[in-house]
């Protein structure tokens, strides 16, 4: 498949940023996510996104905190995180 053939969102906003996206309705549903930080998965529910830092909570873990830029994805069951 081509780059041109490759559906384009016209909802730029919602795009620009899915990461933050799914950090923040974690925040407001609130559901858990299992964070992927350099091959670790961490499990917490978010409960703040500045602009650096998600700062999160866990049962097992307690207070999580970890820099957005050492985020390589995340995974949850969310609805509306575009």
């Amino acid at each position: 498949m081509s780059a041109t053939n490759v559906p384009v969102n016209t909802n730029a906003a919602a795009c620009a940023d899915p990461l933050r996206n799914m950090l923040e309705a974690s925040c407001t549903q609130p559901r858990g996510l299992v964070l992927m930080v350099n091959g670790l998965h961490v499990p917490g529910l978010v409960v703040e996104v500045t602009d650096h830092f998600v700062i999160a909570k866990s049962q097992s873990l307690g207070n999580i905190i970890i820099r957005l830029d050492r985020i390589d994805g995340a995974a949850g069951f969310l609805s509306d995180a575009k």
